[in-house]
């Protein structure tokens, strides 16, 4: 029996369903593509720390070349390179002001050496190299970064939050839909059953209706969602700061976004099958 002998097209209960499915999907979407983009982020920032380190000289009576030589023959450096005071003076602009009006020779400015290593080393071998030498200090950016990654871990789960409440909010307007159109085709229903048709095969009906409603819904928030993290990633990154580098879904993370209507419409598939069976055993 096709929907239409139903009515279900015409119910005035599934009016608003698509819309409201619709914002569900765009704040699902979003908070997918936040909480893909930030593992992405992380995992970037995992990878530049993990291979480049700095040392740091604080007097001046150090032999520099000498120091760069012997990092430089250690098995686990791939390359090494002394920062001269002028650059190093550049980093420090923001706090120096103008260095170009400044004598960099007058500045007790540290020597920086940087130091990057083989993929899979560790630093061990130049910790044990610097070990009694107070005036060197190792600095990783590893320190720096943990804070940083627990508070992007901790955006994360409440991306995530976000998501499975819209998720669950999309299952609560598919209960409540399909409840009222049971409820509004009773007697099409009582009809049914009394000529045999089985609960299941009553069911496949709404549930069918559901898949429609929450499919059209599903694209229609999905879509505007991807394009809205699409150029929100890109304006992040255009900004210059390279901690956001990695700032965008992975294209296991797009393709999980783009599969969200598809999702969307088995959950209210599932959820109208479970509501229609639940009320025909209860009330009939």
């Amino acid at each position: 029996m096709p929907v239409s002998e139903l009515s279900l097209d015409r119910d005035p209960s599934s009016r608003f369903v698509p819309w409201i499915v619709a914002a569900l999907s765009l704040m699902c979407a979003i908070a997918l593509g936040t909480a893909f983009a930030l593992a992405s982020m992380t995992a970037e920032w995992g990878r530049a720390a993990s291979d480049q380190v700095t040392l740091r000289v604080s007097t001046g009576d150090t032999d520099i070349p000498a120091l760069v030589d012997q990092v430089a023959r250690l098995e686990a450096v791939s390359r090494i390179e002394h920062l001269p005071r002028e650059r190093v003076a550049r980093m420090l602009q923001p706090w120096l002001g103008d260095v170009a009006q400044v004598d960099t020779a007058l500045l007790p400015l540290p020597a920086l050496i940087d130091v990057r290593l083989k993929p899979g080393a560790n630093t061990a071998e130049l910790r044990t190299l610097i070990a009694d030498r107070s005036e060197i200090t190792l600095d990783s950016a590893d320190a720096w970064l943990a804070p940083l990654q627990d508070l992007a871990g901790l955006a994360r789960l409440v991306a995530w939050g976000l998501a499975a409440v819209a998720v669950g909010a999309i299952m609560l307007v598919t209960v409540f839909a399909t409840r009222s159109a049971l409820v509004n085709q009773r007697q099409t229903v009582d009809l049914l059953r009394l000529i045999g048709a089985a609960d299941g095969y009553i069911a496949k009906r709404f549930q069918r209706h559901a898949l429609r409603l929450a499919l059209f819904g599903g694209i229609a928030g999905t879509v505007p969602g991807l394009i809205v993290i699409f150029f929100a990633t890109a304006a992040a990154r255009l900004q210059g700061a390279a901690l956001l580098n990695g700032l965008t879904p992975s294209l296991a993370g797009w393709l999980a976004i783009a599969a969200l209507p598809l999702i969307v419409a088995l959950v209210a598939t599932f959820t109208a099958r479970v509501t229609v069976l639940k009320l025909l055993r209860a009330s009939w």
